[in-house]
């Protein structure tokens, strides 16, 4: 790493940490300890060469010795991870039934947005996903203090890691792990979110969907039932993508006041739109046509094998953006109420086991 990627990443790590600097005063600092271990490189040359006298004229008494507080959080104090900004500052947070809620609420990936570190108040990054999960905790007959929250990996780390760094960051973090389930004899574990992606890896969103229960090794004569579940985080995005299908629908009049009738009725929502589907004229439909022996084949089908919805393209191809606004409603509206009945039915199965 050269000298000036070395500076980068000092003022880029130094940046996060003031910015949490702003979150925690220095007197409480003097109170819990520095909340931060820096990245610091050693740009000393390798074979500088100095001479006695110059020696003489810049040597200085010897640095003391920083010993850690044995009193500190057992993230704050672990050396497994040299590479590691600073710690969570609260990376436990203690509950009054054995079910362990992992997450990680910093990002893992240099497109998301690092958010300053408010685990010493509350259990998620803001208060929208804190009100959002205490609710669908409320609709399983539980509270937000009744589980165990943990932040798995259990420090900030630089979100443009490579793979392999966070996979032996994951490894290491077992260890926390380990220790919270044998301590407060854990029996269920949530896993959620980012935490879920680094454990689980690409099994992570069939499995959130699935809703199926996994045995999960902590130890190699303890294994315990697991479930991943999608994140506060990702179903606030959902409901931020429909809220603005639902401000550009409100330029097509007719279409608005339909929603307005429809949203509260899924199953009729659903009828009238698949209705309205077979009226598009076939050729909006994608079929295929055959031109030189050579058949081709419209946006709206090659759409439908990609990203996007084929449904909607179509009523775009037949010039019918309030009625393709009104299918995207529907899909959102049906994938938004399906992901929180699966977390809902997952937390459920959790007190069952308990």
């Amino acid at each position: 790493m050269s000298l000036r990627e070395h500076l980068k990443r000092v003022v880029s790590d130094l940046t996060v940490a003031l910015e949490d600097l702003k979150q925690n005063p220095a007197t409480q600092i003097l109170i819990d300890g520095p909340p931060a271990l820096i990245y610091t490189p050693d740009l000393t040359p390798r074979k500088a060469v100095v001479t006695d006298a110059v020696q003489a004229q810049v040597e200085k008494p010897a640095a003391p010795v920083i010993q850690i507080r044995k009193d500190l959080p057992a993230n704050m104090s672990c050396q497994l991870c040299p590479d590691r900004i600073y710690a969570v500052r609260r990376y436990l947070i203690r509950g009054n039934l054995p079910a362990l809620v992992l997450r990680y609420n910093y990002p893992i990936d240099e497109r998301a947005t690092a958010l300053p570190d408010r685990s010493d108040r509350s259990r998620f990054p803001t208060p929208e996903e804190e009100e959002l999960f205490s609710r669908m905790l409320g609709a399983a007959d539980l509270t937000i203090e009744d589980p165990y929250y943990q932040e798995f990996p259990a420090c900030h780390f630089d979100p443009r890691s490579l793979p392999e760094e966070w996979n032996r960051r994951t490894e290491n973090c077992l260890k926390h792990l380990r220790e919270t389930v044998e301590r407060e004899n854990i029996r269920f574990l949530l896993v959620t979110g980012a935490a879920a992606v680094l454990l689980f890896g690409d099994r992570a969103k069939a499995l959130a969907e699935s809703s199926k229960i996994v045995d999960f090794p902590v130890t190699e004569s303890l294994t315990l039932p697991c479930l991943v579940v999608r994140s506060p985080a990702a179903l606030i995005a959902m409901e931020r993508q429909r809220l603005k299908a639902e401000q550009a629908l409100e330029r097509f009049s007719e279409q608005a006041q339909l929603y307005r009738t429809l949203k509260s009725k899924p199953a009729e929502y659903r009828s009238r739109m698949e209705e309205m589907v077979k009226a598009l004229p076939e050729q909006a439909a994608g079929a295929e046509r055959v031109i030189a022996n050579v058949k081709l084949k419209s946006a709206a089908s090659i759409k439908e094998k990609g990203k996007g919805d084929a449904n909607e393209e179509r009523f775009r191809a037949a010039g019918r953006e309030g009625d393709a606004l009104l299918w995207k409603l529907l899909v959102l509206r049906e994938s938004e109420l399906r992901v929180k009945k699966q977390i809902v039915e997952s937390l459920k199965t959790m007190k069952a086991r308990l």
